[in-house]
């Protein structure tokens, strides 16, 4: 529905620009937007909490890690990493108004939007993303983690873990995983130790992925919804998340049709938030460029 396409608009404006006196957006009308459905890919027996924290300042030392809440539901053949706050904020908005949107943006605002399918399709997986208003899709081979496992143990909400290392596009990551639940998963793209990775970081302290609590279950579908992808590869998905967050204004305005005007009080165009910006941050993929 076009009220649906509107609000998409907001929220992502609003999430971009909480210091902005006022916005103006324009969408040609007869826009739509079907019910978008879920399709079923396996079921979950396993339901993993984490905390994924990142630096989005790498320029300014004092800067706070961001946070969001993710979840990691592993099924017999396939697992999926996403956010649990961006699930909540993407339920709320749809049965919110605009109005509701505008006048209480921190309310809507989710995670990250980046979602991570294991072995799907077979021996690959699907990574999707929300990038301004629409929504991408890549295949990839599994990546093969080069781990190096070593001596030192610790114990993690009650479980041991073993210590291991390996270096993955750009970062190296020390990695804490247990045998106690023998499967060969992880947070994000991370696998292939000889049992669930409980915390890992990168050694530069920019990002890091901390188990929160672990709870088996029963009639879980794993899903993915059926938006209409916009089916790229790793690279060109890569180049366009960096255009949309270095020039948001200019990238929605190119790709979803829609006319932005960023307002000062008295009514004058604020041009310093319309400017595009260089990124003070690695992706934590970093090998693209």
């Amino acid at each position: 529905m076009k009220r649906l396409f509107i609000i998409s608009i907001l929220s992502v404006i609003c999430t971009m620009f909480v210091h902005a006196q006022s916005m103006t957006i324009v969408k040609p009308s007869g826009s739509s937007k079907a019910p978008v459905k879920a399709i079923t890919l396996d079921e979950a027996y396993l339901r993993c909490q984490y905390q994924y924290q990142w630096i989005s300042d790498t320029a300014n030392v004092n800067n706070p890690h961001k946070t969001d809440d993710m979840i990691l539901e592993i099924g017999k053949d396939i697992s999926k990493f996403y956010s649990y706050k961006t699930f909540m904020a993407d339920s709320l908005i749809r049965i919110s108004s605009a109005d509701e949107v505008l006048a209480n943006p921190s309310k809507y605002r989710g995670g990250v939007n980046i979602s991570v399918f294991k072995n799907y399709p077979s021996d690959k997986e699907t990574v999707t993303d929300k990038i301004g208003t629409d929504y991408y899709s890549y295949e990839e081979a599994l990546p093969e983690f080069d781990w190096e496992i070593c001596d030192s143990t610790i114990e993690i909400i009650g479980y041991h873990v073993q210590m291991a290392e390996c270096s993955f596009r750009g970062r190296d990551y020390i990695a804490w995983f247990t045998s106690e639940i023998p499967v060969s998963e992880g947070p994000f793209k991370f696998c292939g130790l000889p049992g669930l990775i409980l915390k890992i970081s990168d050694t530069s302290g920019e990002h890091s992925f901390t188990i929160k609590g672990i709870t088996k279950c029963s009639d879980t579908p794993i899903t993915i919804k059926e938006y209409q992808y916009l089916k790229t590869d790793r690279k060109k998905y890569t180049r366009t998340l960096h255009r949309f967050k270095t020039d948001p204004i200019g990238f929605l305005s190119a790709t979803s049709n829609v006319k932005i005007a960023i307002k000062n009080e008295d009514g004058t165009d604020n041009k310093e938030l319309a400017k595009p910006k260089a990124m003070t941050y690695d992706f934590i993929e970093r090998d693209i460029r």
